[in-house]
């Protein structure tokens, strides 16, 4: 058998105490303080969001194109404060000797 919830009577009123008007004005407040009401103006504007999200990507891309830049910067410093890795050196004159044997046989 459902399970039925009892009909209100329409003439009962809702009552609010001291401490629910309190709760709402720091709310509304708060809202005022960030500036609410701007922010969905702004999200409700499809281009600028757009364009705001293109901006954020585009610096979050540069961001991460510095930081891996410098911590590279600083593994290679170390690599070489170390005393470097031989290995590597010859790596690269393999590459270098393969481009170059591909170069002169083209």
């Amino acid at each position: 058998m459902p399970k039925t919830t009892p009909e209100k009577n329409p003439e009962e009123q809702l009552t609010i105490d001291q401490k629910d008007v309190r709760v709402i004005k720091q709310f509304a407040a708060y809202l005022e303080q960030i500036k609410f009401d701007q922010y969905l103006a702004r999200q409700s504007n499809t281009k600028k969001v757009l364009w705001y999200n293109l901006i954020a990507g585009v610096a979050h891309g540069f961001g991460y194109i510095i930081g891996a830049t410098i911590f590279i910067a600083y593994f290679w410093l170390i690599l070489e404060w170390l005393g470097g890795l031989p290995w590597v050196g010859r790596i690269i004159a393999q590459i270098v000797e393969i481009v170059l044997r591909h170069q002169m046989s083209s």
